[in-house]
C-alpha cells in the first residue's frame, strides 16, 4: 500500500498546528479627516470662476482695426457659452463627490490590498508505489475564505489584487471651459484625433472579452498531473485530484482572504487527503488566529495625488 505524508510549511519551515498572524488593518477615515482632505483637494484644484480671457487683438485709440476682425471673430467664437459653464460646474461638483467617496472607502480599499496571507502545503508520497485516484481537499471554517493553486501558479483574483493601482490616486478634475484661440483648438483636436496607438491598444485590452479561460474548460490532463476539481477561485473549500501520484512532492499555495471590515479573525484549515490504495487518509488541522496591526489611514490619505495618466 502507498504511504502519504503531509507537510504544512512556509519559507521558515514546518508550521505548528496553531499559528497567529498579524495583518494590517486600516480603519475608516473620520468625518473631520475627510473634511480636511477635501479642503486640501479644493485648494489645490479650485473650481474655476473666470472663463473669459482678455482678447489678444485689442487695439488702442486711433489704431487701425482693418485686417484683425477675422481673427477677433475666431477668438470670440471660442468663448464658452453659459451652457458650457453650467455643465462644467456640474462636472466639478460630481468630481468632488467621486473624490469624497474614494476617501470614504479608502480604509476598505487598503484592507482589500493588505489582508491576504499566503500559506504553503507540500504533499509527499513517501513510498515507491503510486497513490491511485488521489484527492486533496481543503476546507476553511470561520470568517475567512481561501484561494488555492498548484505549484507556482497564482489565481487571477490574487493577481488582480496585487496589481491594484496606488490607493491615494484621485481622478482628474474636469477641464475649465476657458476661452481658447484657434491655435490652441487645433492643437487640442490633433491630440484627440491622432492618439498614440499603444494607448488605444491598452484601452481596448481593458474592455475586450477575455477568451483565455476557454481552454481551461478542456484541460490536457496527464495521468500524473494534479488538476483542480472546482472552478471557484475564492471560496471556503478547494480540491485537487491526481489519477496516479508517484513518489514525489507536490506543492500547493493557499491564500487566506480576510474580510476587509473584520479586525480579528479565527479560522480553521482542514486538509484531507485520500487515495484508492491508501488505507488511512491523511487529516491535518491548522488553527489560524489573525490579529490586527492597526495602521493610519489618514497618513496614507494625505499622500493623495491626481492621476496624471488620464
Amino acid at each position: 500500500m502507498s504511504e502519504l505524508s503531509l507537510l504544512i510549511e512556509d519559507e521558515r519551515g514546518p508550521w505548528p498546528e496553531a499559528i497567529e498572524l498579524h495583518l494590517p488593518f486600516y480603519p475608516d477615515l473620520s468625518e473631520s479627516e475627510i473634511a480636511e482632505l477635501m479642503a486640501a483637494v479644493q485648494r489645490r484644484h479650485p473650481e474655476a470662476k473666470e472663463f473669459r480671457e482678455k482678447s489678444a487683438f485689442q487695439t488702442g485709440p486711433g489704431e487701425p482695426r482693418r485686417g484683425r476682425s477675422l481673427l477677433e471673430r475666431r477668438h470670440a467664437s471660442r468663448v464658452p457659452t453659459a451652457a458650457q459653464v453650467d455643465q462644467y460646474q456640474k462636472e466639478y461638483q460630481a468630481w468632488l463627490g467621486r473624490v469624497r467617496k474614494q476617501f470614504e472607502q479608502l480604509g476598505h480599499t487598503l484592507n482589500v490590498r493588505n489582508r491576504i496571507q499566503k500559506l504553503r502545503i507540500v504533499l509527499a508520497n513517501t513510498s515507491f508505489r503510486p497513490a491511485g485516484e488521489l484527492l486533496l481537499e481543503l476546507t476553511l471554517s470561520g470568517s475567512a475564505s481561501l484561494s488555492a493553486a498548484l505549484g507556482d501558479k497564482t489565481p487571477k483574483l490574487i493577481e488582480q489584487v496585487m496589481q491594484l493601482p496606488p490607493p491615494a490616486i484621485l481622478p482628474q478634475p474636469p477641464p475649465s471651459p476657458r476661452a481658447r484661440n484657434w491655435l490652441e483648438v487645433m492643437a487640442r483636436n490633433a491630440r484627440r484625433n491622432f492618439p498614440d496607438r499603444s494607448d488605444l491598444a491598452l484601452a481596448l485590452s481593458l474592455y475586450a472579452t477575455n477568451y483565455t479561460t476557454i481552454g481551461a474548460a478542456f484541460p490536457d490532463r496527464g495521468r500524473h498531473q494534479f488538476y483542480r476539481c472546482d472552478n471557484d477561485e475564492t471560496a471556503t473549500s478547494a480540491s485537487f485530484a491526481c489519477e496516479e501520484f508517484r513518489h514525489e512532492r507536490a506543492p500547493f499555495n493557499i491564500w487566506l482572504v480576510v474580510p476587509a471590515r473584520l479586525e480579528t479573525v479565527q479560522t480553521r484549515l482542514h486538509v484531507h487527503v485520500s487515495a484508492r490504495n491508501v488505507v488511512m487518509p491523511v487529516d491535518r488541522h491548522l488553527q489560524v488566529s489573525i490579529r490586527p496591526d492597526r495602521k493610519s489611514t489618514y497618513e496614507v490619505a494625505t499622500q493623495w495625488q491626481v492621476d496624471s495618466s488620464a
